[in-house]
């Protein structure tokens, strides 16, 4: 009997060390997320927005036509055909002045909530690492 209970015992134990085994190499494998944040330029200068003419025929109009919420689902859009997933995102309005040169920024500035594996691209993008205020 006294077998039978060691034995029952040690299979308890080895289904323990593989159940913790197992639940730490999960935690191995979560992301970290980091904010960067990019400033957006004037005269549709951005890449998401070139983008975004090039598949509608240059229509200026049309782009004018969206709505704020549309102008960020197309920013999002065009970064997660880059193979970048934004899991939050903000925009704020940093500068009261702006100029009107095409490669002035245009006062917004796009905060993103991503992958640590994502950031060196989003850097060579011209992001920097930011993060919205609270």
């Amino acid at each position: 009997m006294i077998h039978v209970r060691k034995y029952i015992m040690n299979r308890w134990l080895i289904l323990l060390f593989l159940s913790l085994l197992f639940a730490t190499s999960c935690l191995d494998d979560e992301e970290e997320y980091t904010w960067v944040s990019i400033d957006a330029i004037q005269c549709m200068g951005n890449p998401w927005e070139q983008d975004w003419l090039e598949k509608h025929d240059d229509n200026y109009d049309l782009w004018h036509d969206l709505s704020e919420t549309e102008k960020m689902d197309v920013f999002k859009t065009y970064y997660k055909e880059q193979g970048v997933t934004i899991y939050d995102m903000e925009r704020t309005w940093p500068y009261e002045t702006t100029c009107a040169a095409c490669a002035c920024k245009r006062g917004d500035r796009f905060y993103c909530y991503i992958e640590d594996s994502d950031v060196d691209r989003m850097l060579e993008w011209g992001f920097v690492l930011d993060y919205p205020e609270e």
